[in-house]
C-alpha cells in the first residue's frame, strides 16, 4: 500500500510503462498483480470520496468487527468444566466477571449451562472446551467434541478419497 501511495500515477486505471517500473522498484519481492490491481482500486475509491490520497493502509481498511465470544479453549479448570449428564445432556460450568475489569475474585461468578447433545454425539464421545458467542441477543455454545475413528486396514483398498470439513468451505474432498 504504501509503495503504491507513494508511486500513484496521474491515472491510475492506465499506468505507464515508467509507472510500472517506478512501482515495482518500491514493491516487496513477490508481489503479484492482483494485489497491485486491487489495492489500487481500494486507493482510488478512498481517493474520490476525499479528494486525496490515504496517509497508509490503516486508514484504508476499516477497525475489524469482532463477534463478542469467549475462547475457552486455553482455559484450565479454574474456569471452566465439562461433564457429562447422561447420554443426552452434558453440563457445562464457566466462571465469567461479572464487572468489564475484574478486580478481585469477588468480581467473577460461576454460571451452570446444560446443554442438549445431537445425535451426533454419541455416548462414548470426549467433550472439549467450548466457545461462548453473543449473537442476537443470545448466548450461543459451540461444544466441541472428539470422537475415536478406527483405522482403515492397510490392505484390500484400491482407492481413497480425503475430506476436510473446513470453515470457509464446508466441504473440501
Amino acid at each position: 500500500t504504501t509503495a503504491i501511495i507513494a508511486t500513484w500515477p496521474a491515472d491510475p486505471r492506465r499506468r505507464t510503462t515508467d509507472d510500472w517500473v517506478l512501482l515495482r522498484r518500491h514493491l516487496p519481492a513477490g508481489t503479484d498483480n492482483v494485489t497491485i490491481r486491487n489495492r489500487t482500486r481500494q486507493i482510488a475509491s478512498f481517493a474520490a470520496r476525499h479528494g486525496r490520497l490515504p496517509d497508509g493502509f490503516t486508514e484504508l481498511e476499516t477497525p475489524p468487527t469482532i463477534p463478542a465470544q469467549v475462547l475457552l479453549a486455553a482455559a484450565d479448570r479454574q474456569l471452566v468444566r465439562v461433564g457429562r449428564l447422561d447420554e443426552v445432556r452434558a453440563r457445562v460450568w464457566v466462571q465469567l466477571p461479572t464487572v468489564p475489569a475484574p478486580a478481585s475474585y469477588r468480581d467473577w461468578a460461576w454460571h451452570d449451562i446444560t446443554v442438549t447433545l445431537p445425535p451426533t454425539v454419541g455416548p462414548d464421545t470426549k467433550l472439549c472446551t467450548p466457545t461462548l458467542r453473543l449473537r442476537d441477543g443470545k448466548v450461543r455454545l459451540d461444544l466441541p467434541f472428539d470422537t475415536t475413528v478406527e483405522a482403515a486396514p492397510l490392505a484390500g483398498h484400491r482407492r481413497a478419497i480425503g475430506a476436510d470439513w473446513g470453515y470457509n468451505t464446508l466441504l473440501t474432498a
